[in-house]
C-alpha cells in the first residue's frame, strides 16, 4: 500500500496565497443574459490585482465596425475600476457599484494560488475568449509593461487632480467669489472623477471662461495625453451645448507642463513634450477649443483671474 505524504507533491517555495477571485463582466445588450468576461480581480485582504482582457479586438468578429464603441466602453470602464482598486483594494463591500452601465462584477470565489497575479491570469485564460496568455519567453516583460501603464495612468490622474486643488487655493485666495466656479470634485478634494464615465466633466465654469485642467508629464506620457484628449472632448461637448443658449463663454484646455530648461528632463523628453503641445494645439484648433500650455500653477491661476475680471 502506497502512503501519500506532502513531500510527494510539488509545492511553491513561498506557499500558496488565499484570495477572493471575482470576474469582471460586460453585457453588450442591457437586459440580455449575453455577457463577456473582460477581467478578473484577485484580492487577499490587503491588496488586489486585476488582470484585463487583452484581445478585445476579437469583438470585431461579432460587431464589425460597431466594435470600436464597445471596446472603448470596456477600456474606460476597466480604467475606472483600476482607479477604484488603487484607492480601495477591497472595493469597500460586495455591493460595489461599477461606474458605468454594462460592466458588473460576477460572483466571488475563495481560491488559492502562487500569487494574486497568477490567480487572476490563470482564471482569465481559462474563462475568457477575449484573453490570450502571454508566451513564457515574453511574460515578465509584458507583465512589467502592463503594471507600469496602470501606475502611469493613476499617477497622471492624481497629478491633474492635485493641479485642480492647487489652482482652487491660488484663485480663491485672490478672488473668493471664484471658488464656486470650481467643480464639486475639486472643491471636495475628490481623488478621481465619480459617476458615469460617459458624463461630461468640467473643472472650472466661470462667467467668461469654461476650463479643464491637466498635467503633461514625460513620466506617464501616454496616460497624460489620453487624459488631455478626453478633457478636450468634454469641453467640446459643453461648448456645443451652450451654442443654442444665451451664454457665450470661451472653452479652454489649460495644461501645465515642465519648462524646456527643467534639469530633470533630457533633450529627448523636452522635444517630446513640445511636439505634443504643438499637436494638441492643432487638434484643439480643429474643434475650436483653446489649448493653452503653461508652466506653473501661478501662470494658470493668473490667467483665470484675468479672464474672469475682463
Amino acid at each position: 500500500m502506497i502512503k501519500l505524504t506532502e513531500t510527494m507533491f510539488p509545492y511553491p517555495d513561498q506557499g500558496l496565497v488565499r484570495a477572493t477571485r471575482t470576474p469582471v463582466l460586460y453585457q453588450p445588450l442591457l437586459g440580455s443574459p449575453e455577457q463577456f468576461v473582460v477581467g478578473a480581480i484577485a484580492f487577499d485582504g490587503s491588496k488586489s490585482h486585476m488582470e484585463r482582457a487583452n484581445r478585445l479586438n476579437r469583438l470585431e468578429c461579432i460587431y464589425g465596425s460597431q466594435a470600436a464603441g464597445a471596446i472603448l466602453a470596456i477600456e474606460i470602464s476597466l480604467d475606472e475600476l483600476a482607479a477604484d482598486l488603487a484607492a480601495d483594494p477591497s472595493l469597500s463591500s460586495s455591493e460595489y457599484q461599477t461606474p458605468t452601465s454594462g460592466i458588473m462584477l460576477g460572483a466571488a470565489q475563495e481560491v488559492e494560488g502562487p500569487s494574486l497575479e497568477a490567480i487572476a491570469k490563470s482564471w482569465l485564460a481559462g474563462m475568457s475568449s477575449l484573453y490570450a496568455p502571454v508566451q513564457e519567453s515574453a511574460k515578465l516583460a509584458v507583465a512589467y509593461t502592463a503594471l507600469e501603464s496602470l501606475d502611469d495612468a493613476i499617477a497622471s490622474d492624481r497629478a491633474s487632480d492635485r493641479l485642480g486643488g492647487l489652482l482652487l487655493r491660488y484663485v480663491a485666495e485672490r478672488n473668493p467669489r471664484l471658488k464656486a466656479a470650481f467643480s464639486h470634485d475639486i472643491l471636495t478634494n475628490a481623488r478621481r472623477r465619480r459617476g458615469h464615465a460617459h458624463g461630461v466633466h468640467i473643472d472650472f465654469a466661470g462667467a467668461k471662461v469654461v476650463a479643464n485642467f491637466a498635467v503633461l508629464s514625460p513620466h506617464g506620457y501616454t496616460a497624460s495625453i489620453d487624459r488631455i484628449k478626453r478633457r478636450m472632448w468634454d469641453l467640446k461637448v459643453a461648448r456645443d451645448d451652450e451654442r443654442g443658449g444665451m451664454l457665450r463663454r470661451e472653452h479652454e484646455m489649460l495644461v501645465q507642463h515642465p519648462p524646456a530648461n527643467d534639469p530633470q528632463l533630457n533633450q529627448r523628453q523636452v522635444d517630446k513634450i513640445y511636439e505634443s503641445v504643438r499637436e494638441l494645439e492643432r487638434q484643439a484648433d480643429q474643434e475650436e477649443i483653446r489649448f493653452r500650455p503653461m508652466l506653473s500653477v501661478a501662470q494658470i491661476g493668473d490667467h483665470l483671474l484675468q479672464r474672469e475680471a475682463a
